[in-house]
């Protein structure tokens, strides 16, 4: 067997990588680029003016072609 020493040293390796390993990895500069990219990705900046076309566009849709409901409740 490799005795105390090799004991000692191979306890010493157990204990110290997963604390490297963290330190290295939980560091926020390391994800600062991927996820500040991913981010952007995901929640897409809303334009203000585009949504308001949207509803004014879907408000007229809306006027030209009522729904069946509301054809039979206009008729009345």
């Amino acid at each position: 067997m490799g005795g105390w020493k090799l004991e000692a040293f191979r306890m010493a390796v157990y204990i110290s990588f997963p604390v490297v390993m963290f330190h290295l990895f939980n560091d926020p500069n390391y994800f600062e680029s991927s996820v500040r990219s991913l981010r952007e990705e995901v929640h897409k900046r809303v334009d203000q003016e585009a949504t308001m076309r949207i509803r004014q566009f879907q408000e007229e849709f809306r006027k030209k072609n009522p729904l069946p409901i509301e054809k039979e409740l206009m008729s009345r």
